[in-house]
């Protein structure tokens, strides 16, 4: 998914948010806009690399960061990844969810 088909989506889930405030929707017409925004929240939080030239770049230095840190005995440096982890949409959508989750 690139950074347009991106906007594109969360423009679409925005729309959907804002038609489930209306309180003149029938229960059918609430649960097909719930199923479809789900489905694009769930799109939107699939891809692992995060967007955006800065933000890969980034990434990747943590990662080389923690890669160096384990050759070098430099355990330390592993938490490296977590920084890095943090820019993955999957990765924070998945700890967001297991999150919400547990605190039920």
């Amino acid at each position: 998914m690139d950074k347009r088909t991106h906007e594109a989506a969360n423009k679409t889930l925005e729309q959907i948010q804002r038609m489930l405030e209306d309180e003149t929707l029938t229960d059918d017409e609430r649960q097909e806009l719930e199923m479809h925004a789900a489905k694009l929240a769930g799109t939107l939080l699939s891809t692992w690399l995060p967007f955006g030239l800065l933000r890969k770049f980034l990434m990747t230095v943590f990662i080389l960061v923690a890669i160096y840190g384990i050759i070098s005995g430099m355990n330390w440096l592993i938490f490296s990844l977590v920084i890095a982890g943090m820019f993955s949409p999957r990765l924070v959508g998945e700890v967001a969810y297991l999150l919400g989750k547990l605190s039920r």
